[in-house]
């Protein structure tokens, strides 16, 4: 029964990352990721995935929280290269820092969804095609301790 919840959480990720896909902030390049929290919290070196390393831009939202502990993370990425190069990089590449990559992924030359787990945690990586059809535009949503506060 938790297993099936688990799969239902990230089924449901999925599906809401695919619906705000469209709602992506519209951003410039960028040299180093800029977060939309405050100054002091202004990269996405904190964010609990790795990210992508040759973006044009990244965005990085702690999203709402309960004293210090945020419950998710959102980063909004864009990088000139391919669908395919990306979702290689976050089948393989995330394992290093703990990761591991559900095998039922979704891919395809314009789309894919890479889902990851670590611990109590997971996140979606949602790729997709970029603006006019050039690189990718993908969003990570991570929730680094699951459903809870713990």
């Amino acid at each position: 029964m938790i297993r099936k919840a688990g799969k239902l959480n990230i089924a449901a990720s999925i599906v809401l990352a695919l619906v705000l896909s469209s709602c992506a902030p519209s951003t410039t390049p960028v040299e180093n990721a800029v977060a939309t929290q405050p100054k002091e919290e202004n990269s996405c070196k904190d964010f609990p995935v790795v990210i992508y390393p040759n973006t044009t831009s990244a965005t990085c939202e702690k999203n709402p929280q309960r004293g210090e502990i945020p419950l998710s993370f959102t980063a909004f990425v864009e990088s000139a290269d391919s669908v395919e190069q990306v979702t290689k990089f976050y089948q393989t590449e995330v394992q290093a820092s703990g990761w591991t990559v559900d095998p039922n992924g979704v891919q395809s030359s314009t789309h894919s969804v890479v889902s990851l787990k670590k611990g109590k945690g997971y996140a979606s990586v949602i790729v997709n095609t970029g603006a006019n059809d050039k690189g990718s535009s993908f969003q990570i949503h991570a929730y680094p301790n699951g459903n809870s506060l713990e």
